[in-house]
């Protein structure tokens, strides 16, 4: 993520976007697979197929592409939630408060830091997906950053994101050769 550019990044097609370790990680994929099957040579059709949900007939392997994202605002989320209330080890425990200078993961406390810019930046991108339909989309970022359980968003915008490199396939397979 420290790669995304602050200005000229199209925030509503977070899903799609690449960076040098996305490649990498895509590579990898590929190094795997064809050192698995004995060398063969893995075509970029062939790595998006085992790359979709095994629900859409895939291997469901991480697209490291449609990931990313979600998951570093999932994090950022998680985190300064933390700085905010503490950790607790346990349910029942009281948490544990931080040091004040590290509680700086606050927007308001540091606005000039490159990463909590980024992460504003997506959060009204991310937020409508990781948040129940339930949830007013007036309330959608407020919502996510103090009520949402992340393992719910997190499970939310997974199902999303196996399902954004669908859609693309599925027109690649139509187009004629």
């Amino acid at each position: 993520m420290h790669n995304l550019p602050l200005d000229e990044f199209d925030c509503g097609n977070w899903m799609n976007w690449y960076g040098e370790l996305v490649e990498d990680i895509k590579e990898l994929l590929r190094s795997f697979l064809s050192d698995l099957l004995g060398g063969a040579t893995i075509s970029d059709h062939s790595l998006l197929i085992c790359q979709l949900g095994i629900k859409q007939g895939g291997l469901g392997l991480l697209h490291s592409a449609s990931r990313v994202v979600s998951d570093f605002v999932i994090g950022m989320n998680k985190a300064c939630f933390s700085a905010r209330h503490g950790f607790k080890i346990w349910k029942d425990s009281s948490p544990i408060r931080l040091h004040p200078s590290l509680t700086n993961l606050d927007y308001a406390k540091n606005p000039s830091s490159v990463y909590l810019q980024r992460f504003h930046n997506l959060l009204p991108h991310v937020a409508p997906i990781a948040c129940p339909a339930a949830c007013s989309s007036a309330d959608h970022t407020l919502h996510f950053l103090n009520h949402v359980l992340l393992s719910s968003a997190t499970s939310r915008l997974r199902q999303t994101c196996s399902l954004s490199h669908v859609v693309p396939y599925i027109a690649w397979l139509q187009m004629p050769n």
